[in-house]
């Protein structure tokens, strides 16, 4: 399993790699200090922004354009989290996509998705679509392949999740949508251990 997880981020990786590598710079690491106030900020909770100190929508912005003028991607701007807010836990649905949401982003010792590598900085928010359904909320400036996005999610979660048997991941516009199921995972597997047998 790891070693498909490591190849299939390798490939979507390499697909687009040209989309983030000529935007990079000196300033893509955050600064100790950055780094220090990132960490000590407390684990996030639905419906709370990840800091402290709540910042005004101006200050948000000029901290955005900062960024962006220092090299960053637009989509992959807010390395410190300062805009990250979780959707309001106002369902039990909501509950868990938020709760599936804090988890992965624990495993990838993040507070927010600016915080990981291409593709996954591309994810601005998780909902619940029907039983069993995570739905992830994308960048309208997001690459034009969901599912892929999609796919390495359910990779990482299929196994701790039973429960979870789809993933949808569209930009937040609806421009471009793609979904992959417990089905399409379980054959993955299938083919990888070399038990699938083909219709």
């Amino acid at each position: 399993m790891k070693t498909k997880l490591a190849a299939l981020a390798v490939i979507a990786s390499l697909a687009l790699a040209g989309c983030s590598a000529g935007n990079q710079s000196a300033d893509a690491t955050p600064s100790p200090t950055a780094a220090s106030s990132a960490q000590a900020v407390a684990s996030p909770t639905p419906s709370v922004s990840v800091n402290s100190v709540a910042l005004s929508a101006a200050d948000i912005a000029k901290k955005k354009q900062e960024a962006i003028d220092s090299g960053r991607p637009e989509s992959d701007w807010d390395i410190n989290c300062i805009a990250w807010e979780w959707p309001e836990a106002d369902s039990k649905g909501q509950k868990w996509a938020n709760d599936i949401g804090i988890e992965w982003l624990e495993s990838h010792g993040a507070k927010c998705p600016d915080q990981i590598p291409y593709p996954y900085y591309y994810v601005d928010s998780f909902a619940n679509g029907t039983d069993g359904e995570l739905v992830i909320i994308m960048d309208n400036a997001s690459y034009e392949n969901p599912e892929v996005l999609a796919m390495l999610i359910m990779d990482e979660l299929a196994e701790d999740h039973p429960e979870l048997d789809k993933i949808t991941a569209h930009t937040r516009d609806e421009r471009f949508t793609g979904t992959y199921t417990r089905a399409d995972y379980d054959r993955s597997i299938a083919v990888e251990n070399g038990t699938y047998i083909y219709p």
